[in-house]
């Protein structure tokens, strides 16, 4: 298993993307001096954000709203910043290919991608003197056939494919990083683009269990009639590691960093083609993350792993 870090994108670091702000459909840019009713949002450039009024606001007040907590609430990032934003799990979405380009201020080797909506994925690092030295493609779709009549004869629909990991990026200084989802007549969507250093700490076990916590709710009324609130599944994970003891160090250094983190938790690191190989994939945080060091040579850990 590997774990990757992510690094914090900051404004500096985002050269170019597709996504307009404000996007097709956010609210407008905020305006000083403009009066604003309960209820109007607004787009801050400056902030990347979204702000909803919560108190009307007289054409005077000329605080801007991430100053004024009494009369704007925080409703979360642009369209263009919610890939970034591991805090919420709201994908940015553009009914166009979505094109971004990331100045990298030092080295990585990781790239990961979920909640991806597009039949492709293309992805090219260049060096600090803009020569190409990373290129890699990859199909997003999956046509699954489990017997010879099923890949002659059967249906030609194919499966989304959600995340893309990749642990082989040259780990050049001040690189920087293009990636751009397309393919498909659209829209087109990305929930996380995470970019870091992966580091190993031990062999994924037999025995793993993926499992979904499901938040829809019954509501039962009065007269008998239920009404069900469908709510969104969390995949959660459960898996063991072993390793040579001489990873102790780096793990226990890398527990309480990680901790309270959402963070890429890869079970089978970049083996795509395994059909276990999403189950065990998981950008969230470590519910429990033991440490048995019941063996002088080996290592073993329990964690729990739910996505965000």
């Amino acid at each position: 298993m590997k774990v990757t870090e992510p690094l914090h994108i900051t404004e500096a670091m985002l050269a170019h993307s597709s996504i307009a702000e404000p996007a097709p459909g956010e609210p407008a840019i905020w305006t000083s001096g403009t009066a604003y009713r309960v209820g109007q949002r607004v787009t801050r450039t400056q902030t990347h954000r979204i702000y909803e009024c919560v108190k009307d606001v007289q054409g005077r007040a000329a605080a801007t709203p991430e100053s004024a907590a009494d009369l704007w609430k925080d409703m979360g990032p642009t369209a263009r910043w919610n890939m970034f934003a591991l805090d919420r799990n709201t994908p940015s979405t553009s009914s166009d290919p979505i094109r971004v380009r990331i100045k990298v201020p030092g080295r990585i080797d990781t790239v990961g991608l979920f909640g991806v909506r597009g039949r492709s994925v293309l992805i090219v690092m260049r060096d600090s003197a803009g020569a190409e030295v990373y290129r890699h493609e990859t199909s997003m779709v999956r046509r699954i056939s489990m017997r010879w009549s099923d890949y002659f004869f059967g249906g030609f629909d194919a499966a989304q494919v959600e995340s893309l990991l990749r642990f082989d990026l040259p780990p050049v200084p001040g690189a920087t990083l293009e990636v751009t989802v397309s393919g498909g007549a659209g829209p087109y969507g990305l929930a996380a683009l995470v970019i870091g250093k992966s580091y190993y700490i031990g062999a994924a076990q037999y025995n793993a269990q993926s499992d979904a916590l499901n938040f829809s709710r019954m509501d039962r009324q009065a007269d008998g009639t239920t009404i069900l609130l469908p709510r969104r599944n969390v995949p959660r994970v459960d898996i063991r590691l072993v390793g040579p003891a001489e990873l102790t160090p780096l793990i226990y250094a890398l527990r309480p960093r990680l901790l309270g983190k959402v963070v890429i938790w890869s079970g089978l690191d970049d083996q795509k083609e395994h059909p276990y190989f999403e189950p065990v994939l998981s950008l969230g945080f470590a519910r429990r993350w033991q440490i048995d060091l019941a063996y002088p040579r080996n290592i073993l850990q329990t964690l729990e792993i739910e996505d965000f």
